[in-house]
């Protein structure tokens, strides 16, 4: 009794020998776009990093032309939100 071929894309493909140029193709194929997915993970998880460290190192750029900057690790005493101000009456007038 003769073996039947395999019918249908998947079975043909799972039949192939285990070294073959499709399968490895297809290994390969896949393996970049898991990579890729995680890459792109990466970057969308880290943007508000990126964002923060931006912004720091423009305030640096602008200490630093003011001649304010002194590089070293600082500590935040106190972080408080600063308090409104508005003119007395006196000013208005």
């Amino acid at each position: 009794m003769p073996e039947q071929e395999p019918q249908g894309f998947w079975a043909r493909f799972k039949a192939l020998p285990v070294d073959s140029t499709p399968k490895t193709i297809f290994v390969a194929v896949t393996l970049c776009l898991f990579c890729s997915m995680v890459v792109a993970m990466a970057a969308v998880s880290l943007r508000p990093v990126q964002e923060a460290n931006k912004l720091r190192d423009k305030r640096i750029n602008i200490l630093q032309v003011a001649g304010l900057y002194e590089p070293g690790i600082y500590t935040i005493g106190r972080k408080a939100k600063w308090p409104r101000w508005t003119p007395t009456p006196q000013m208005i007038e």
